[in-house]
């Protein structure tokens, strides 16, 4: 809330004065003028809630009793948990020994699991955070 309200100060005002003459409406300013000049902090929130989202895990883990309904994250959080336990006590079998991954396999394989749809979301993004790093660099 606070990002919003200081980006929302933010805006001239004489853009709002100016539709006014013109004859606009407060929901005709909201809806032409002011959604699409918050297009940069609305992407920041969107990818804030998104990332909150996504890290969400131990919400599931506490609250979700069947494994059917968990997300990927909890899934992910105990595939860590189990490989950190079998490398620490060294429970596995000969079988299992040989079609293993390490521990630091497995880590860098949820690393890359949880960080793409972030990297998504980022891209989808990443062209109204250009527009509101430019909206500030040029001054009339």
């Amino acid at each position: 809330m606070i990002l919003m309200k200081t980006y929302f100060q933010q805006l001239p005002q004489e853009i709002e004065e100016s539709a006014k003459i013109d004859g606009c409406s407060l929901f005709r300013i909201f809806f032409s003028i002011i959604i699409p000049l918050s297009m940069p902090i609305i992407a920041t929130i969107c990818i804030f809630v998104g990332v909150d989202q996504w890290n969400a895990w131990f919400d599931a883990y506490l609250f979700i009793s069947d494994e059917k309904l968990y997300p990927l994250q909890t899934y992910l959080y105990r595939i860590l948990a189990f490989a950190q336990v079998r490398e620490q006590f060294g429970i596995e079998g000969r079988l299992i020994n040989r079609m293993a991954a390490s521990e630091l396999t497995i880590k860098c394989a949820t690393v890359i699991v949880t960080s793409l749809p972030i990297v998504f979301i980022y891209t989808v993004f990443q062209k109204h955070f250009t527009k509101g790093i430019m909206l500030g660099a040029i001054k009339g």
